[in-house]
Order: structure tokens, then sequence, then C-alpha cells
């Protein structure tokens, strides 16, 4: 029986580490446009300016110059490095639920829910890295 659950552990740890060595090549490889990512994130300033929703907003709306959609271009990269950054941190949660000897009677209810945060959080990522090419295309334009 000890067998057994140490062999799913250790299965379940290897799925786990996949995904997120799958997750972390596509972080630092080239979009689809060309440009790497590590290039966008190292141009980027250390600090971002915090925004109010209606600020965003309201730049959307009245963006009409290079240095408009480069700000709202800056803007979605470094959400979508937060939220990259929030997936790596539910990763390393579901690592420790997982390795869990004994496990509560809301283990399950935890280690769902954690999955589903990792597919929400990546899935914000690649909205705002989406967006952000959007507007660094419309700039070239």
């Amino acid at each position: 029986m000890r067998l057994i659950r140490a062999l799913f552990s250790l299965a379940a740890m290897c799925i786990v580490c996949a995904e997120v060595a799958a997750s972390q090549t596509s972080l630092h490889g080239y979009s689809k446009n060309g440009f790497s990512r590590t290039f966008l994130d190292a141009r980027a300033s250390d600090q971002p300016p915090r925004y109010k929703r209606t600020e965003i907003k309201r730049m959307i709306r009245d963006a009409k110059t290079t240095e408009d959609f480069e700000r709202l271009a800056d803007y979605f990269d470094f959400q979508s490095l937060e939220f990259e950054q929030k997936a790596n941190q539910e990763v390393k949660e579901l690592e420790r639920l997982l390795v869990i000897r004994f496990h509560p009677r809301t283990y399950a209810t935890q280690v769902e829910y954690t999955r589903e945060l990792i597919r929400k959080y990546r899935s914000k990522a690649d909205e705002c890295y989406g967006r952000a090419n959007a507007y660094r295309a419309s700039i070239e334009r």
C-alpha cells in the first residue's frame, strides 16, 4: 500500500514538473511575430506605474500616439509577467500539496482549486501578452 501511494506521488510530481518545464520554455522562446519575450522583459523598467481600471480604459479609448500604444504594451507586458509569477507560485503550492503524506479531508478540493488557479493565471498571462503584442503591432503600422 505504501509503495502504491509512493508511486502515485512520484507520478504526480513528474506531471507537475513536466507542466512547469513546458510553460517555462514558451516563456523564454520567440513569439509568433518574432519578438523574444526575454527581450521584451529586459527593456521594460523595474517598477511599472500602477493604473486604476478606469485609467486603463481611458488610455485604451484615447490612444493615438506611438507613446500611448507603447505605454499600453508595457503595461500589458507587466501584467503578463505578474500572472506568470502567480502561476509559478501556485505550481509550487501544488507540488507541496502533492507531497503531503497524510491528506486532510479537504485535500481533493485544495488540489483542484490550485490547478484551476494555475490554468486561470496562465490564461490571463497569455491574454495580456497577446494584447501587448497587438499594441506593439499597431505602433508599427
